[in-house]
């Protein structure tokens, strides 16, 4: 039984050292059995369609045990919408069977028989919760194995509610539940007083503001002005004061009362403080001229006290630059001035910042790569995403004539198969005409590539083309990542429109040995040694290869910084920033602020 019963492709796809996994589920309610997956596109398997629900699905590890007990997991499926709500407010739940098979497809998106039974249970206590700002909500449900009931024990409870169905009317257990109640000894718990100079607690502290950890366990609010230092001096901009002010609604020739802001370098606090008519920027920028003149740079100035119209305002307290290898640093303004390098600052409903959409920014947690402190203490994290690596697939070589290569990592095809190229441009003197239609596979170049031949003659020698819009048999190609030269330690990384420079630094997941060059030298973060085009990149690696090849596996992930196209304060009045001081692997999680 060590196999589980599993077939011989199933045993060959799970020892590899890469593969797809996935799970097939299937819940069974009166109405109807639904079906549902946590892979990228739907599956049939034994004639039913399991639907990729395109929100996160997912399930507690699974444990074995030798002993007869009965073992829980949780069913999570989270953004879901009213359909898949409205089945656990209006369907019988409760013992309702649930089944979770294992599966794996192939590098050509087909299943891979037979997914294996791992869990086969029954429902109980599905919890919902709902984001009152997206309408979605998140289902947890617990679900049992068989042996649920096995260490049930049978008889009555000594509650009110199981005595009236023996005694109807009889009161003797009504105060039974105080019983049990726990009784706390001691004195009643102080607060203690709020700061002096903390901020007014019954002010709008609804918009930007911060959370600090304080240390495991433990949390805090700062109550201070929820940014401030709302302050940008710039010589280039003018003899001005740019007050950065989220969503401020404010119009060109209105008049604020500014009181409370500190002298800056050049600009005593008279000079600002007072009322002043203004002229709106954008929706988040106002200004007003001063008669001093102002020659150095100065942002985040103004100080915490400063107030408009005797009110905190929500200051855009974060900043994108555009240094080289900097853009996609993020300064965030720190209220609490206890960050330190290696921390982890998380960010909520920042809106787009300067080029970086709120996508990349919002609901992300993110590691605190610079500090510093210049009368107000700002962090630099670094924004980044991880994604699938794509390349454009097909190649032409002046030495072998009327023939192009296609590119697919670990592709499984064999001489004489047919397949559908659709999408692809020209490249290396043959026509888009010449490549797409129905190709019959006239030769195997290796595990990742696959020759066609085609009735024009190539005339120079192209790696990694044809467009971004190549598919084969209607499907993307997972193209190799990597490529080396015998002797070398240069390694190519093909990857789509990467938008990297020189300088930059780039971090490689996923992929196998290439070329001799061992996927640990490979699955590691590098910096960018130069940019041959807009799909491809170098970097220098310890090792030189002993071959020259391409590869990497069909599953590689690529990190990419994410850059501003421009310098901008940016942030909502709802935009929080939570301090993580503990950092990861000490038992701390970030808490999702209420």
């Amino acid at each position: 039984m060590a196999n589980r019963g599993s077939t011989t492709a199933f045993q060959t796809e799970i020892k590899k050292d890469q593969s797809h996994p996935l799970h097939l589920i299937e819940i069974y309610l009166d109405s109807a059995t639904y079906y549902v997956t946590d892979n990228f596109r739907d599956v049939t398997y034994s004639s039913n369609t399991y639907t990729a629900l395109g929100f996160f699905l997912n399930f507690d590890p699974i444990e074995e045990s030798a002993a007869i007990n009965a073992s829980k997991i949780t069913l999570g499926l989270s953004g879901v919408d009213q359909q898949y709500t409205n089945l656990f407010l209006t369907e019988n739940y409760v013992d309702r069977r649930v089944v979770i098979r294992k599966a794996f497809i192939s590098t050509a998106n087909a299943l891979i028989a037979d997914p294996v039974i791992i869990f086969d249970g029954r429902m109980d206590n599905p919890i919902i919760t709902e984001d009152t700002d997206t309408g979605l909500a998140s289902i947890g449900v617990t679900v049992s194995n068989q042996f649920v009931d096995f260490e049930k024990t049978p008889g009555r409870y000594t509650n009110h509610e199981n005595q009236q169905l023996h005694y109807p009317g009889d009161n003797g257990f009504i105060y039974a539940s105080q019983i049990i109640k726990d009784i706390v000894w001691g004195s009643e718990f102080n607060a203690g007083n709020r700061v002096a100079g903390a901020g007014s607690l019954t002010g709008d502290l609804t918009g930007a503001s911060y959370s600090n950890t304080g240390g495991i366990g433990s949390e805090s609010l700062v109550v201070t002005n929820p940014w401030g230092n709302p302050i940008l001096i710039d010589p280039d901009l003018g003899d001005r004061i740019y007050m950065n002010i989220a969503e401020h609604g404010l119009s060109t020739g209105d008049t604020v009362d500014i009181d409370g802001a500190e002298s800056t370098t050049e600009v005593p606090a008279s000079s600002i403080n007072g009322e002043k008519t203004i002229t709106v920027d954008d929706d988040n920028v106002f200004y007003f001229d001063i008669d001093e003149d102002v020659t150095v740079v100065e942002n985040f100035a103004g100080g915490r006290s400063l107030t408009i119209y005797k009110e905190p305002p929500v200051v855009t307290g974060l900043k994108t630059e555009t240094t080289t290898n900097k853009e996609h640093l993020l300064e965030v303004l720190d209220p609490t001035e206890t960050t330190k390098v290696g921390d982890y600052i998380k960010l909520t409903n920042t809106g787009d910042i300067g080029g970086i959409a709120e996508i990349d920014l919002s609901d992300k947690t993110f590691l605190v790569k610079e500090v510093a402190s210049n009368g107000v203490t700002t962090a630099k994290i670094a924004i980044e995403k991880e994604v699938k690596t794509t390349a454009p697939p097909i190649s032409t070589d002046t030495a072998v004539a009327n023939t192009v290569t296609v590119n697919i990592a670990d592709h499984e095809f064999n001489v004489g198969d047919l397949v559908a190229i659709a999408g692809a441009v020209a490249v290396g003197g043959v026509a888009a005409s010449s490549i797409n239609g129905n190709k019959t596979i006239a030769s195997i170049k290796d595990n990742n590539a696959v020759n066609i031949t085609v009735t024009d003659s190539v005339t120079s020698t192209v790696n990694n083309g044809g467009g971004d819009g190549v598919t084969i048999d209607g499907l993307s190609p997972n193209s190799p990542f990597v490529a080396t030269i015998s002797g070398s330690t240069t390694v190519t990384f093909h990857h789509t429109a990467h938008g990297l420079a020189v300088g930059d630094t780039v971090s490689i997941t996923g992929s196998t040995s290439v070329g001799g060059i061992p996927s640990t030298t490979l699955n590691k973060t590098h910096t960018v040694a130069s940019v041959p085009n807009a799909n491809s990149f170098t970097v220098t690696v310890d090792t030189a290869a002993t071959s020259t090849a391409v590869g990497g596996g069909a599953y590689v992930y690529v990190r990419l910084p994410v850059k501003a196209t421009s310098a901008a304060r940016g942030g909502k009045k709802n935009t929080t920033v939570e301090f993580a001081v503990a950092r990861p692997g000490s038992g701390y999680m970030l808490a999702v602020p209420e």
